[in-house]
């Protein structure tokens, strides 16, 4: 009797540290370790994201909790790195901040895979990641993006966007407007349907292609160094007109819009609102 009460203890404590600790799978040469989270949020919440290698997507959805889907991966042979790997959740006033924490440098052969879905009354502040792609969709807030090598892919966000990659293609669409939009080497689309302060479009290696509602009243300056310039169905009055360099006024002006890269071409094109 006291045998069998010792081993329902013991059982009870594996099931108690495999729930702490999350679900381990290991398929092929790949061990993953999945983490979830549901956490309260108002109209008041505030979301941080910040990750260093893997996906991000951020959507918005019907419901009352901001939920998190993360899978953290490795390479069998360097299993042990997992546990070097942490997603810290933080729940302050008015703020969720869910980080990857990487505790030893070495440990770079894991990839951490976010989902993340919020309601839609949240404020999607901020989303940084190091070595992967962002998907930003249906969100509230004037949202910052930014990383360093990835893709960067906003739709539908009531709010004003700065999307901002070194090594990666940046599409910025259906957003209330735009902040600075740039990449070092990608191609860049941007649909702009309002600015509030003046913003620079740029990237060094890529094409830009804007897309402007011609009801806006803005200035506008188009610069390649290696490349052509479109505009098409866009009524500037100009006041520079180069093959590689225009500057000219939609409406009577206002704040201004900088499009420029070096090595590509820069097509300023209508927006249907």
């Amino acid at each position: 009797m006291v045998r069998k009460y010792y081993v329902a203890i013991l059982v009870l404590a594996v099931l108690i540290i495999s729930a702490l600790s999350g679900c381990f799978e290991e398929e092929g040469d790949t061990v993953t370790k999945s983490v979830k989270g549901e956490y309260f949020a108002d109209e008041n919440t505030h979301l941080k994201v910040y990750n260093v290698n893997g996906k991000v997507i951020v959507s918005g959805y019907d419901g009352g909790n901001v939920t998190l889907d993360a899978q953290k991966k490795v390479p069998r042979k360097h299993k042990s790195e997992l546990n070097e790997v942490e997603i810290n959740v933080t729940e302050g006033t008015n703020e969720i901040k869910i980080k990857t924490i990487v505790e030893d440098i070495h440990a770079n052969h894991v990839t951490v895979n976010m989902e993340i879905m919020v309601p839609y009354y949240v404020i999607v502040d901020t989303v940084q990641n190091t070595n992967g792609d962002i998907e930003i969709s249906d969100t509230l807030g004037n949202t910052s993006v930014g990383n360093t090598n990835g893709n960067i892919i906003i739709n539908d966000v009531s709010g004003y966007v700065s999307a901002n990659s070194a090594n990666g293609v940046v599409e910025v669409r259906g957003t209330t407007g735009i902040g600075s939009v740039g990449t070092t080497n990608g191609n860049i689309y941007v649909q702009i349907f309002d600015i509030n302060f003046d913003v620079d479009i740029t990237s060094t290696n890529g094409n830009i292609d804007v897309y402007i509602l011609t009801s806006m009243q803005v200035s506008i300056e188009l610069r390649t160094t290696n490349g052509k310039i479109s505009v098409k169905d866009v009524p500037l009055t100009y006041t520079k007109e180069e093959d590689t360099h225009k500057i000219g006024d939609l409406g009577s002006g206002g704040f201004k819009i900088n499009i420029v890269t070096s090595n590509g071409n820069v097509n300023l094109n209508k927006l249907s609102a």
